[in-house]
């Protein structure tokens, strides 16, 4: 039994690592005419552009890996079905269940890999290559992007809105502050043309404090010095893609803007997409072998390209349409996310189910 075990992960690993070479070559060869003359008419300099298509090798093979995850497994199966090898093994009585584990233990490992990867190695090389996309020779590119304009922040006893910042000046325009007692009612309410954080503390201009805890008491300020917890930078947040984060990054992300009380429900489908899109790796294959054991020794090399394409474009088309209703708050972000994998497992193991062992 270890004999096949180790017979079948070998010829997996070899078709896998060729299909992965081959799906990366092609792909770099497309992107390599569509994006080096638009790069270099930028007067991006030559390093800098091959340090751009080797920095989107992580991302290319996070991309074409589950497609060739699924060619590997059909090819793998299918020249064992056309050298009667699949035929032999049921009548020594091995079952397509054991046949197909080695299969899909690798899957497995490759999954959690490209999970890996996507933590620790994607967000780095992402934002390497959009800095090197955002380029322009003779100016300064700025690397990072502020919410600068319509905020809210709820904090443990403020809550705080500002029209707009000012990061250059640490200034904020058009503030209004509600601060809360601790049976949570508004105990004052702080409006202010201006406030600027300077040295650790913030001064107020030209504003109106209203106390509201036993009559309403109203003060006019030009200029204030008004204690509060909450420091410049946590008005700030950074605009920043999903992809250019890492996991624990983004979820820290989400929880600043629930602070901010600005939308977070799209960084919410990205986290957890984060998850579920390194389980195709798990779940295509799952679905593939029912079809390679189906088709048996007709099942060639442009049989399994062709279900391959077939099966890949129907989980993309799937996966695209459910995190597009998640960006849009049509859809709860665990199903925008994992939406299609629950399809697609469910359909591998009923069809996996329904194969004559």
């Amino acid at each position: 039994m270890n004999i096949i075990f180790r017979y079948i992960s070998m010829s997996f690993i070899k078709l896998f690592v060729i299909c992965n070479c081959s799906f990366l070559l092609v792909y770099l060869t497309i992107d390599f005419m569509g994006q080096f003359w638009k790069l270099s008419a930028r007067g991006i300099p030559l390093p800098e552009v091959s340090l751009y298509f080797t920095l989107k090798i992580p991302l290319i093979l996070s991309q074409i890996t589950p497609m060739a995850t699924l060619l590997s497994t059909l090819l793998t199966l299918g020249l064992l079905s056309r050298n009667s090898e699949i035929t032999i093994m049921k009548s020594c009585g091995i079952s397509i269940f054991y046949i197909s584990v080695p299969i899909l233990a690798l899957s497995l490992l490759i999954s959690v890999f490209s999970l890996g990867m996507n933590e620790y190695l994607l967000p780095h090389t992402n934002k390497k290559v959009k800095e090197i996309e955002r380029y322009r020779p003779g100016r300064v590119s700025s690397k990072t992007f502020i919410k600068r304009n319509e905020i809210w922040y709820f904090g443990k006893s403020n809550i705080v809105n500002i029209d707009l910042l000012v990061m250059e000046e640490k200034q904020l325009r058009g503030v209004t502050i509600l601060q809360l007692g601790k049976d949570k009612k508004v105990k004052r309410r702080i409006d202010a043309k201006k406030a600027r954080w300077d040295s650790g503390k913030w001064l107020f201009s030209e504003g109106v404090i209203r106390h509201f805890e036993n009559s309403l008491k109203v003060e006019t300020f030009r200029e204030k010095e008004i204690p509060l917890e909450e420091k410049f930078s946590d008005f700030t947040v950074v605009v920043r893609s999903s992809e250019e984060m890492t996991f624990r990054e983004l979820k820290k992300h989400i929880e600043k803007l629930k602070h901010m009380g600005l939308d977070y429900n799209r960084y919410m489908v990205d986290l957890m997409a984060k998850i579920a899109f390194p389980l195709v790796n798990f779940i295509l294959p799952l679905l593939g072998i029912p079809f390679a054991l189906k088709t048996g020794r007709s099942a060639g090399i442009a049989a399994g390209v062709g279900i391959s394409i077939v099966i890949g474009f129907s989980y993309w088309v799937t996966m695209a349409f459910n995190i597009s209703l998640g960006h849009a708050a049509l859809l709860p972000p665990f199903f925008a996310a994992f939406g299609s994998n629950i399809i697609f497992t469910l359909a591998g193991i009923i069809a996996l189910l329904n194969v004559k062992s």
